[in-house]
């Protein structure tokens, strides 16, 4: 079944989007600026956007359809578009 690895793949890109923002406190506090946080719009902005996608589907995955992990009838369409995943329930 697709959906583990699937999923795995999405906790893997929302530890990355957690370590790429923690990155830049450590970062900042070595160079003694914080010019991480505001010169780097563009990182900043993907690493919180792919830690609020993968959030929604985690919450969908643990606590919305719980009961879908073991077998149930409904089946998960997931559509890509670009690093962000919808998950669509028929």
């Amino acid at each position: 079944e697709e959906t583990p690895s699937l999923f795995a793949s999405v906790l893997l890109d929302f530890s990355g989007g957690v370590f790429n923002y923690s990155q830049m406190p450590v970062q900042s506090k070595y160079q003694g600026s914080w010019v991480n946080f505001y010169g780097n719009i563009g990182k900043v902005f993907i690493s919180l956007v792919s830690i609020f996608y993968d959030s929604i589907i985690m919450d969908q995955y643990y606590v919305i359809y719980p009961d879908n992990k073991k077998g149930l009838t409904s089946r998960y369409y997931y559509v890509v578009l670009s690093d962000f995943y919808l998950i669509l329930v028929v």
